[in-house]
């Protein structure tokens, strides 16, 4: 229990109490040695508690509550709360961020892991100890099994505790980047580089666009901030169009970012000129080849157009190309064409 005491809100109230007191004495004096009768307890007793309540006596703390605020800042919470909320009149807040140990300035926050000992070590040894500790995560815990000890040790000390549950958003690993160059015989000297933003272990499959099975399939341990990368070499089969994917099996966060697919530029490259019969083919750089065609033969899937490394579209009206075949030329730009 916190010290206490009792404060009044109006004081001078009870100036009264002794002044008249000694009015009525005096008026009793002045009359002679008859004091006339005794006075009766039950009344002097009553105008007293009158008087005292008059002066509105308040039952106050004797120093200022205070709350610890512990905020999970474990990767598994995505983005970590900032504890801002409103305050209490009159009291003390700190906040603390915390994952696989406690925040200190000027050093980075470990988020590979959510353990609760180290704040709650910081917690029993503040003096003096703190009214509330308020607790925010979401209680995924790597030592809850040695908490219990510490949880009684600051309870014993007055600390009471409020447990406000998060959602955590999860960790997130994603294909960072594809890199690919063309070597003899029409191998490709591929380059894939994945990240996480917590320690893991992710499935990584490569593969080519016309197959589904993967050439090869890699187990990467992952560390938040520490970019991981693959090194092979793939060759294509005869004729087979030359794109590359690189995929995470497993789902997280965001699954959009687990996929990504890489053209591979071929020795000789390729422009397709869409346009309509009798335009002009458009100038090309030297050494690329061009493949005309007319508006009716555009491909409609993005994974056609991938094997060219360029296409020209020349004097297209809004009705030249169907839906779909808009559609697949939005798909080439963003898979990188």
């Amino acid at each position: 229990m916190l010290p206490s005491m009792i404060q009044f809100a109006r004081p001078l109230v009870l100036i009264g109490l002794p002044l008249a007191a000694g009015l009525g004495w005096w008026r009793r004096r002045r009359r002679g040695t008859a004091l006339g009768p005794r006075p009766q307890p039950l009344r002097w007793t009553a105008a007293g508690l009158l008087v005292i309540a008059l002066a509105a006596p308040e039952l106050r703390c004797g120093r200022e509550p205070s709350a610890v605020v512990l905020l999970d800042a474990s990767a598994s919470q995505g983005r970590a709360a900032d504890g801002q909320g409103d305050v209490p009149d009159g009291w003390q807040l700190q906040r603390i961020r915390f994952a696989a140990g406690v925040e200190t300035p000027g050093a980075p926050l470990d988020r590979t892991a959510t353990a609760l000992a180290p704040p709650l070590e910081l917690l029993a040894a503040l003096t003096p100890a703190p009214t509330a500790a308020i607790i925010v995560t979401d209680g995924r815990f790597t030592d809850a099994e040695s908490l219990e000890p510490l949880l009684k040790r600051v309870a014993a000390r007055g600390t009471a505790f409020l447990w406000v549950p998060r959602a955590g958003e999860g960790a997130d690993a994603r294909v960072a980047g594809m890199t690919g160059t063309v070597g003899a015989g029409g191998r490709v000297d591929l380059t894939v580089t994945v990240q996480a933003d917590a320690a893991m272990t992710r499935t990584l499959t490569v593969g080519w666009n016309t197959d589904s099975t993967p050439i090869e399939i890699r187990q990467l341990p992952l560390e938040p901030g520490k970019p991981a990368t693959v090194d092979l070499t793939a060759a294509p089969a005869e004729g087979q169009p030359l794109w590359l994917w690189a995929e995470l099996v497993e789902d997280d966060l965001l699954t959009a970012n687990n996929r990504m697919v890489l053209p591979v530029r071929s020795p000789t490259p390729t422009v397709l000129a869409l346009a309509p019969q009798g335009a002009v083919v458009p100038a090309v750089p030297a050494g690329w080849a061009v493949h005309p065609a007319g508006f009716e033969a555009a491909p409609a899937e993005a994974s056609a157009l991938l094997a060219y490394d360029a296409v020209a579209v020349v004097d297209a009206s809004g009705e030249a190309l169907s839906a779909e075949q808009r559609a697949a030329l939005a798909g080439y730009v963003k898979l990188g064409g």
